[in-house]
């Protein structure tokens, strides 16, 4: 007997691990974050909604998979009544494809993207909601499908373009690098080479422009990230792997201290930008991938908070705003995320369209001050909730 198992234990073991080796699995990537809330407008023009296959395995493939896509009705059924929910399909008229099978060559790991035009004018009402269910094949046995990410549930929302009360409170020259709050008096500039200006806001006009003293290596940083009004952390490329510097913030406003601590080394450079909510810091890749990194208020981290948020997030602005993640997304359309007690994220619901207006938006007390492209400021009213006040400026 001891010798019956001295022989098949090390076969069990070769075996697991032969099987390992050989697990190779393809998913979409979307499918991570079902349901994925998208808007499609109203209008000649529709939306696009885009989705990619990837693969999953400890090697490389060793030759070319070729990955089918399609759209199953009854996928839309089954999560209906997983969820009791009720969202209809669209229209065939309105939605094709416009990739039906791709590619995941040999030695990579996704294929080129996909998408699928919807069309809504015509077909779609306004405000109502829609399920689409795009699905991933492999033709052949070159791979498996995970059956967990086999399928991105699009739940699209048939918007049409609107307005929002807003009011021009000044002007700033062009070409600003950032622009963000400080205090709820304050908007400052970033012209990058490390040249800061302060702009007074009154509430209803900006005014008192006065340069910020900054010491002369904040021209070397690639970003600039208020911390609670109290330090002006610097996102350095310029290190190996990237770091993280902090730089006391005076009490006015008027001025930035020498650099005070390098916090964060090593890692930085995966990410395009980062921005803070509390103590938190939100790092984003370009890919769309979210990362959060907790901090205390002394700019120390806390290990165990940190984690990952999803991909998704390639949007051209993403801000903190009371206790939401406000993204607005290429199209002008805003999504709200709120922000849990753990720094994780909530359910998307939609906050409106028309934000793609603006290049840049900062919170300033409750309210929002957005820069177009002409560097025009313009004063958007918020609640507390994360929604824009639906009222003009005379308050009737």
């Amino acid at each position: 007997m001891k010798k019956y198992f001295k022989h098949f234990i090390p076969a069990m073991l070769l075996f697991a691990l032969s099987a390992n080796l050989h697990a190779q699995t393809v998913y979409l990537t979307e499918a991570k974050r079902n349901p994925c809330q998208r808007t499609v407008f109203l209008d000649e023009n529709g939306s696009t909604l885009r989705y990619t296959a990837f693969y999953q395995g400890p090697l490389a493939p060793q030759g070319d998979i070729t990955v089918n896509f399609h759209v199953d009705s009854a996928k839309a059924a089954a999560y209906n009544a997983q969820h009791g929910t009720k969202y209809p399909m669209p229209p065939k008229e309105c939605w094709s494809l416009g990739m039906n099978t791709a590619v995941i060559a040999q030695g990579s790991v996704s294929a080129s993207p996909g998408e699928v035009k919807v069309t809504g004018k015509g077909y779609l009402k306004p405000s109502e909601e829609y399920i689409l269910p795009v699905s991933v094949s492999v033709e052949g046995n070159s791979a498996e499908v995970d059956p967990a990410l086999s399928t991105v549930y699009y739940i699209i929302t048939a918007v049409t373009p609107m307005d929002v009360a807003r009011k021009q409170i000044g002007r700033l020259p062009t070409g600003m690098k950032s622009v963000f709050g400080f205090g709820d008096k304050y908007l400052m500039t970033d012209e990058g080479n490390g040249k800061l200006t302060r702009y007074r806001y009154t509430g209803d006009r900006l005014d008192e422009a006065t340069p910020v003293s900054v010491p002369d290596n904040l021209k070397e940083m690639s970003q600039l990230i208020n911390f609670r009004n109290h330090h002006l952390i610097g996102f350095y490329r310029g290190a190996s792997n990237g770091q993280l510097w902090s730089f006391p913030f005076g009490a006015d406003g008027k001025s930035v201290g020498a650099r005070e601590s390098i916090f964060g080394t090593g890692g930085y450079n995966m990410f395009s930008d980062i921005f803070p909510h509390g103590t938190n810091l939100y790092c984003r890749k370009p890919g769309g991938e979210l990362m959060l990194y907790p901090l205390t208020e002394s700019l120390e981290w806390v290990y165990s908070g940190l984690a990952g948020l999803g991909s998704g997030f390639n949007h051209p602005i993403l801000f903190c705003y009371g206790k939401s993640l406000m993204v607005i997304t290429g199209e002008g359309v805003m999504w709200k995320y709120p922000i849990l007690e753990n720094g994780q994220l909530g359910f998307a619901a939609k906050t409106g369209t028309g934000w793609n207006l603006y290049d840049k938006i900062a919170v300033v007390g409750n309210d929002l001050l957005c820069v177009d492209k002409e560097g025009i400021v313009w004063q958007i009213k918020f609640s507390d909730e994360g929604y824009w006040v639906h009222k003009d400026f005379t308050g009737k």
